[in-house]
């Protein structure tokens, strides 16, 4: 029926391939029906899901691959300058490949009519090495070095909030680990999520101040999610080791745990109850 490239010519290994986020809204008193998607890059990109008209896209974390996004039609103009041309030479490249944004899940709350996205302000050197083919390995296989991403200031971890019905930013929290699960909103204005140092954490989805932080045993992951039993409402929270963590790992070395003092490798559901 139609189709839109977000990204030709991916050298960086920026995949759009993560959830697609259906949303009704009246904008200009008229009613439209919209698909939203951010890949790696972090641009958070919005269609019309009926014909693949691009209404809008908005950049969160720093990206430099894209140059140019035609405010009409939303063709993409890829930065050459950061396209590998050359072996053993290094290109310093927002997003990192493991993205702006990667496998954990946006949030969408009808009341507030935002998008509420788990992000990380990574870049990477990247490098393609030549090497000779071996079980298990790639042909001039990319090489890359983690970096915070300018202007970051050390904070890694980054959870921000999107008006779906005009693409503006409404609010943003960084913090210096990454944000290592998916989001839960829930119609108390609350957004749900957690970070590789362990902490879960609740903001207001209409401000994003922080109401309540609390360490658990591991790194958050997964996705939270809310229940009700007999009309009491309970939240669960998994956590665990997480590749997250370890990605991101030596942007924040004091995070990282010694090997003598890790914690197992089994995972944890840990499920709190809202009071009565």
């Amino acid at each position: 029926m139609w189709h839109f490239q977000h990204l030709p010519s991916d050298n960086w290994n920026l995949d759009h391939v993560f959830e697609r986020v259906l949303v009704d809204v009246v904008v200009d008193g008229k009613p439209r029906r919209m698909l939203l998607t951010a890949g790696k890059t972090g641009i958070l990109w919005a269609l019309d899901r009926q014909s693949g008209r691009f209404l809008w896209a908005t950049e969160t974390v720093t990206q430099n691959v894209i140059a140019r996004v035609d405010p009409e039609t939303g063709a993409v103009t890829v930065n050459e300058a950061v396209k590998p041309q050359e072996l053993d030479r290094d290109y310093f490249v927002c997003p990192s490949l493991y993205g702006g944004r990667i496998w954990q899940a946006t949030a969408y709350n009808p009341q507030t009519r935002a998008l509420y996205m788990p992000l990380a302000n990574m870049c990477n050197d990247y490098r393609v090495v030549r090497q000779e083919p071996t079980p298990g390995e790639d042909f001039g296989r990319r090489r890359f070095t983690p970096r915070h991403a300018p202007e970051s200031r050390g904070k890694v971890g980054r959870v921000e909030a999107i008006d779906v019905t005009t693409g503006r930013s409404l609010w943003k929290h960084e913090r210096r680990t990454i944000i290592s699960g998916g989001l839960l909103t829930t119609d108390g204005d609350l957004v749900i999520g957690g970070d590789s140092s362990r902490r879960v954490v609740a903001w207001h989805a209409r401000t994003g101040d922080v109401l309540w932080e609390l360490p658990l045993s591991a790194a958050i992951g997964g996705f939270p999610m809310t229940y009700m039993v007999d009309g009491k409402q309970y939240l669960a929270i998994p956590m665990g080791t997480n590749m997250l963590a370890q990605f991101s790992g030596p942007l924040t070395p004091e995070n990282v745990v010694p090997a003598d003092r890790a914690p197992g490798n089994g995972s944890v559901l840990m499920v709190f109850a809202l009071p009565d």
